[in-house]
């Protein structure tokens, strides 16, 4: 059995990138009896966790960190499992003990400390950036999406003695086997993403208003009616159309497409990751729109862009200069594939065979559950408080504070 922490994925959450990420590890996984946890944090419930059956092969559930019950239980999972799996230093911060089993591998994700800043969180980077230590040093393994962000890690924390292993965030969308769409004539400009700040949906519109036109530029985002708003306030009305299509239905837009905007800031959150979309424009010949080149592996193995101060000046490239680009830019999408299934053949070389830890290393689940028996014990009155009369404590609360 393999324990994964983080979210069961599921039809209604499979448009999350995060999500997308563990179902691809899913799939690696699928030979496996997988329980997945997503650990909570209740003071007020006292009912223990059930696992269920989501589907075949998968059990969920969602442990309570409150409950020394659920906690017991859930280091006795990881007990019982061959790894632990966990997606991202979100979810590791809450079972670091499990990491005194010795089988437990952290998936990253991404440079999560260097995102919260970003977004002026810094409080939580620093806690983010001592979770993200504690993992490299006494995981099993740490997972990757590039070589950039296995350098910058060994850069940021020299003598780490951690074993990096990358696996490229592939899409999985099917590619077609052959690109012989025809050259532009006229171009068709694509996006296709949503409308978070760091995908600059304001700057792409910015260079629709300074591009001369004689593009067909389609906007496909599951926010239609706010980025529609965001075009009208843009005055682009007519120079652009927004709509939703099904994942399914990618492959035939791409099909049409000759251009598609991928405007990211030069920040090492954007130079360490491995965009999924950005594989889907170079696999079905979609020339991307860049900001800044440099995105996860992509420039080191030589792909092909259009700067978007060159989109501006209606400067594309065309007929035999735009095929020779996206040619190359097929083989860079194919270099990132023998990649994936590189770190693919590793992990699952990493997770065959492996006992539980508790056949190996007598006493680690007491030596993993201690600190966190002791910090439940010491709630138990305030939960008890808390579940008897928690409007009678919040008043006290309120008076001690002066509210």
């Amino acid at each position: 059995m393999i324990l994964v922490i983080g979210q069961v994925p599921t039809r209604e959450n499979a448009r999350d990138g995060m999500v997308q990420r563990i179902a691809a590890v899913d799939a690696l996984l699928a030979g496996e009896e997988r329980v997945y946890l997503a650990p909570r944090h209740d003071p007020l419930s006292v009912a223990p966790f059930e696992l269920e059956a989501p589907g075949t092969g998968v059990r969920a559930g969602r442990p309570n960190l409150f409950n020394r019950g659920d906690v017991e239980r859930m280091v006795g999972l990881a007990r019982q499992a061959r790894a632990v799996y966990v997606h991202s230093v979100h979810w590791a911060q809450h079972v670091l003990p499990l990491y005194l089993l010795g089988h437990v591998v952290t998936d990253l994700h991404g440079v999560v400390p260097e995102e919260q800043r970003m977004v002026g969180q810094g409080e939580e980077a620093l806690q983010l950036e001592r979770v993200e230590r504690f993992v490299l040093e006494h995981g099993l393994a740490t997972v990757v999406v590039s070589d950039a962000m296995a350098v910058h890690l060994r850069a940021k924390y020299p003598g780490t003695a951690a074993r990096l292993l990358e696996l490229p965030n592939l899409s999985r969308l099917p590619a077609p086997a052959l690109l012989d769409k025809p050259a532009p004539g006229p171009a068709r400009v694509l996006y296709a993403g949503g409308t978070h700040a760091w995908q600059k949906v304001p700057r792409m519109l910015e260079a629709l208003q300074r591009q001369p036109g004689g593009c067909e530029v389609e906007f496909l985002t599951p926010d239609v009616e706010r980025l529609r708003q965001d075009v009208q306030a843009a005055g682009l009305e007519g120079r652009l159309s927004v709509r939703s299509v099904a994942p399914a239905e990618m492959p035939a837009e791409y099909a049409r497409a000759h251009f598609g905007f991928v405007l990211r800031d030069d920040h090492v959150v954007n130079r360490v990751a491995c965009p999924t979309k950005l594989q889907e424009y170079l696999a079905h010949g979609v020339l991307p729109i860049v900001e800044s080149r440099s995105l996860g592996d992509f420039e080191a193995l030589g792909y092909r862009t259009v700067a978007v101060e060159q989109f501006e000046r209606g400067a594309l490239p065309l007929g035999d200069e735009w095929r020779e680009a996206v040619l190359q830019n097929r083989g860079v999408y194919e270099a990132l594939r023998e990649r994936t299934v590189a770190g693919e053949r590793e992990l699952s070389e990493l997770l065959e065979g492996r006992r539980p830890p508790g056949a190996t290393r007598p006493g680690v689940e007491e030596a993993a559950l201690l600190p966190l028996s002791r910090t439940l014990d010491q709630l138990n009155p305030l939960r008890a408080a808390l579940v008897r009369s928690p409007r009678e404590l919040a008043a006290r609360f309120a008076r001690k504070l002066g509210l």
